[in-house]
Parts: C-alpha cells; sequence; structure tokens
C-alpha cells in the first residue's frame, strides 16, 4: 500500500493559503473542543475572525487547533474575542497602518508576503495581483528585499 501512495503525490496547500477554509476549520475545532469539555457552544467576533485570517499559521492545521482551544478556555462567554486569540506572539498583521503613508503600507504588505511565501515573487504577485514588474523595480529602488537579513551577510562575504 505504501508505494502504491508514494506514486500518487497529493498536493496541500499550506493552511495561509487556503482563506476562508481557516474559518471553517476554526468553526469546527471550536465545536469539538466545547462538545469534548461539555462547554456551552462558541463562535467567532468578526475581530477574531480578521486576526485569525491574517495570521499566517507556520505550524499550520496544528498550530490553528491550539489557538482555536486555548480561545475557547480564555473566552468566558460565548463570543471568542480577539484578545482571546493568542498567536505565539507573532503579530503579523501588516494592516496595522500607524500613520503609514500608502507607499509605506503598499511596502510593508508586499514585503510581508514574499517573507511568508519564501520571495518567490511569481506567487506573491499572483497572490496580490500586481506585476511581477513592480515587485521587481521595488527591489531595485531598494525598497524590498528579496533575502532574510541573515542571507544578506552571507552574500556580501
Amino acid at each position: 500500500m505504501y508505494y502504491r501512495l508514494l506514486g500518487m503525490p497529493i498536493q496541500m496547500p499550506a493552511l495561509r493559503e487556503r482563506g476562508n477554509d481557516i474559518i471553517l476549520i476554526a468553526k469546527h475545532f471550536i465545536d469539538q473542543f466545547c462538545n469534548d469539555n461539555n462547554l456551552q457552544k462558541k463562535y467567532l467576533d468578526v475581530e477574531a475572525k480578521k486576526k485569525l485570517m491574517f495570521y499566517s499559521f507556520p505550524g499550520n492545521i496544528r498550530e490553528l487547533k491550539s489557538v482555536v482551544e486555548l480561545a475557547c478556555v480564555m473566552s468566558d462567554s460565548e463570543e471568542i474575542k480577539a484578545e482571546h486569540i493568542q498567536t505565539n506572539g507573532q503579530s503579523n498583521n501588516v494592516l496595522q497602518t500607524d500613520s503609514l503613508t500608502l507607499k509605506q503600507y503598499t511596502t510593508k504588505l508586499i514585503q510581508h508576503y514574499l517573507d511568508v511565501n519564501n520571495y518567490d515573487v511569481l506567487k506573491v504577485a499572483q497572490l496580490l495581483d500586481i506585476g511581477k514588474s513592480t515587485i521587481y523595480r521595488m527591489v531595485s529602488n531598494n525598497e524590498l528585499k528579496l533575502y532574510k537579513n541573515s542571507d544578506a551577510a552571507i552574500d556580501e562575504q
């Protein structure tokens, strides 16, 4: 059986690429956790949904399950709010604009997508619906980086 399945590759997108599936899966985990622990049924408020949608989930589905279960415990009402969602101290919410110009915001958003998608310019261009030449132009103008800072030190040596 192993060798038969070995010849059949199955491509599963990362959780961060699944869009609204994150919310559907989170709802499933909430219902399951509440049922298993005899808790009242809980639901996610709008801000909690946004927070889940904008987190990259490097731990994938297991991390989502842990985050949702902790949120169920932290919430003392039927509603799970954004402050109940704890995501390893990382804030991947690039929508925090703290007095940014449109150009700064755009640069920050594109850089975030580059970082999350392993600096794959074509993939980022597709996800953001922009031209790859836009990203390359911003890189040549030193507005964006196509590497991690630790990699830059290696390249310079």
